[in-house]
């Protein structure tokens, strides 16, 4: 190989890897700043899930004592319903007896 092209392209090969290398660290920097993102990402999305936590809380309180006073409720509707179909049972037969 001549000499002169053996020089060429041991420059363009020392060019080519300080590219790479410069292209390699700014490629380190984005992998860094995108740690950094996700990083504040997940501190975002753990604040909003304990603010909605704190929020919704109270409100599951307030549900489940909904649910037990509608039971109770459902039950005495119940009871008030067969009282009501008792009645109406002895005015059927009270009134097929005259």
């Amino acid at each position: 190989m001549d000499e002169e092209l053996k020089t060429y392209l041991d420059e363009l090969k020392t060019y080519l890897d300080a590219k790479f290398a410069a292209v390699d660290a700014r490629f380190a920097a984005v992998d860094e700043k995108f740690r950094e993102v996700r990083a504040e990402i997940e501190k975002t999305e753990t604040k909003l899930l304990r603010a909605f936590h704190w929020w919704a809380r109270p409100k599951e309180i307030q549900i489940r004592h909904v649910v037990r006073e509608s039971s109770g409720f459902e039950e005495r509707l119940g009871l008030v319903e067969e009282h009501v179909e008792d009645i109406e049972r002895r005015i059927v037969e009270g009134g097929a007896g005259k």
